[in-house]
């Protein structure tokens, strides 16, 4: 009976640290954009090349997400030794691509809520003018 316990126990500890694991892989913009700061980081944006043209991160690489042939194909191409940082305009593509990715070897982190949540943050926050 023990041992079920402690079983049960570390099961219970183990999917606990994944679930927190996970949700550390969804950032809030302030922490996206402080880790895409870093020279080692690969930046991807997923959106289509029309949108990446009205405005993206200035770091950021396009590979639409919705041109399923062209976005494997250049995936290929990205050193998975580099943590990547994705986006899109909601979170909707970039969740999709990054469990892509996860899945291919990749280690992913998505901005949370997208582009939009960013330009709704800085709409409510408009930097000072001191």
């Amino acid at each position: 009976m023990k041992t079920i316990f402690q079983l049960v126990f570390f099961l219970g500890i183990s999917l606990a640290s994944m679930g927190t694991a996970l949700a550390q892989q969804i950032l809030p913009p302030a922490a996206f954009a402080d880790s895409i700061s870093d020279s080692r980081v690969l930046v991807l944006d997923v959106r289509s090349p029309k949108e990446f043209k009205q405005g993206s991160l200035a770091q950021a690489i396009n590979i639409n997400w919705n041109d399923t042939m062209l976005f494997k194909e250049n995936v290929e191409k990205l050193d998975k030794s580099r943590p990547m940082y994705i986006f899109c305009q909601s979170g909707i593509r970039s969740a999709k691509a990054a469990a892509y990715l996860r899945e291919r070897g990749f280690t992913v982190f998505e901005l949370e809520g997208g582009l939009q949540k960013i330009n709704n943050e800085q709409e409510q926050n408009p930097p000072s003018t001191d």
